[in-house]
């Protein structure tokens, strides 16, 4: 090998033949291994046993490329402070890049990866440790991490159809505050439309998450504390469904069955709760009410065959139908009381039983039509009156032509026409007056007698009040003259001294 000395160029140039070159050192104190033309690829080889410091640049010749190291001859650490541009990067050891690092193929390193910029891998990525990269982390293929992966840029983006993540937790806004948590959370660009995304994010101010759109969840969903739904304008809503509705389960303790389900099987369903009042509607429209005194119910309220509506707190109040008749029975203490200004017992078809008008009448009814009213004095009677037996008080009046009327074909009857009154025998048999003392016949006030029957003694007539004619025992006694037609005797005639 010749050693030759270029003074005037200040060069040192190796060669093992004239032309052959294969190490110089150039002006610039450059070191340049192989050279030659043609240029020799098989490799250059530095065995030291120290270290090996180089103040400038380690260059490869235009168009060629090596490697550093072999696959069974390797670099340990690698310690770099500008930037990496190589086809490949394979380390048993840490790569620790200064500037960027840019692989056009595979990039594996066995030990921990840091880049203080940024680094590009064309093909896989794989650390068998931590990486941490300041900058911007660009892999075209697979990246397998080992270890901690740290980026500390502004934006990470993986362009990925599917992000797989073994790790139990992910961790949203690590290192920082509750202030730059508001509003942590996930986008789903244009998950809706153009333009229109789909987020899960932090509420700062409340504490809670806000979710953009709706949740469809398959299984259970459990709250330590109370679950709360509400939108921006304090308004929230849970929907359920499915092929045969939804329900919502009560349980206390969890393990029932459930204590409480609220079915939807149909449409226009509403329970609605407000200023401390249950509406309970169907299709859109209130049916049953809660109230500061009970409940109000609009509609009808439905019982099934012996269901009772029952009042009191013995169940002294109720009312029901057992399939056959309908009852209101007053099955406790105290009386049962009907209360209205007028009162009405009807038919079905609207036909009257009874009418009460407060501070007024009773009216009966038969058929409609009205047979007995009360009145201030008494009762009013329309039609005949039939009974077994009657006491009474006070006066039974009757109207003009309003008969009493006695016997099975109406053979005695007494009555006043409007001008006069009769005792009208108009039956079969005697019309007979019985007494049990006197028999007495008056003027309506009583001042003046027409005839007494004495009981075992005679019948007195008499005429404006004095006594005309008395039978007796043996006869009769006339007071004042008997003026006659005729006069027939069978038996004696006695006259007194004085006529």
């Amino acid at each position: 090998m010749d050693f030759i000395d270029h003074r005037s160029t200040a060069q040192f140039t190796f060669l093992t033949s004239a032309t052959d070159e294969k190490i110089r050192i150039n002006t610039s104190g450059d070191l340049l291994v192989g050279i030659s033309t043609p240029f020799d690829t098989s490799g250059i080889t530095l065995d030291a046993t120290g270290a090996l410091g180089v103040d400038g640049h380690i260059t490869v010749a235009t168009g060629a490329t090596y490697d550093i190291g072999t696959a069974t001859n390797k670099f340990r650490d690698l310690y770099l402070s500008g930037d990496i541009n190589v086809a490949g990067v394979s380390t048993s050891g840490d790569l620790t890049v200064g500037g960027s690092l840019s692989v056009t193929t595979d990039a594996t390193v066995t030990g921990s990866l840091t880049v203080s910029t940024d680094a590009t891998i064309t093909n896989d990525l794989t650390v068998s440790n931590d990486a941490t990269i300041a900058g911007d982390l660009t892999v075209s293929t697979n990246a397998v991490i080992a270890g901690d992966l740290t980026v500390n840029g502004t934006t990470t983006t993986i362009n990925t159809e599917t992000l797989d993540v073994k790790d139990k937790n992910i961790t949203l806004n690590y290192g920082g505050d509750t202030t730059s948590a508001d509003g942590a959370g996930i986008t789903i660009e244009d998950a809706v439309s153009a333009g229109t995304d789909a987020t899960i994010l932090w509420d700062g101010g409340s504490d809670t998450f806000d979710f953009s759109h709706a949740i469809d969840v398959t299984g259970t969903i459990t709250a330590d504390n109370n679950l709360t739904i509400q939108n921006s304008a304090a308004y929230g809503s849970i929907e359920l469904g499915g092929v045969s509705g939804g329900f919502i389960d009560i349980k206390r303790p969890f393990s029932d069955d459930y204590d409480l389900r609220l079915i939807a099987e149909g449409d226009g369903g509403v329970i609605n709760v407000a200023s401390g009042e249950l509406t309970i509607q169907r299709a859109g429209a209130a049916k049953l009410a809660t109230t500061s005194t009970g409940i109000a119910v609009t509609g009808n309220a439905t019982f099934a065959d012996n269901g009772k509506a029952i009042f009191g707190a013995g169940s002294d109040l109720q009312i029901y139908h057992d399939g056959s008749n309908s009852y209101v029975q007053d099955a406790g203490t105290g009386n049962l009381f009907l209360q209205g200004t007028e009162l009405q017992l009807r038919a079905n078809n609207s036909m009257r039983y009874l009418t009460a008008v407060q501070a007024a009448e009773v009216k009966l009814y038969y058929n409609n039509s009205q047979k007995l009213a009360t009145t201030d004095t008494g009762i009013d009677v329309t039609g005949v009156i039939t009974t077994d037996g009657m006491t009474t008080s006070a006066d039974i009046n009757f109207g003009d032509n309003d008969k009493a009327v006695f016997g099975a074909g109406s053979d005695l009857q007494i009555y006043h026409d409007g001008s006069h009154s009769y005792i009208a025998d108009a039956g079969a048999g005697d019309l007979i007056i019985q007494a049990g003392n006197d028999l007495v016949l008056r003027q309506p006030d009583g001042s003046t007698e027409y005839l007494r029957a004495n009981e075992g003694q005679g019948v007195q007539i008499y005429h404006n009040g004095s006594q005309k004619f008395l039978t007796t025992s043996t006869g009769i006694d006339v007071t004042g003259t008997i003026v006659g037609d005729g006069l027939t005797v069978d038996g004696d005639v006695s006259f007194d001294t004085n006529t």
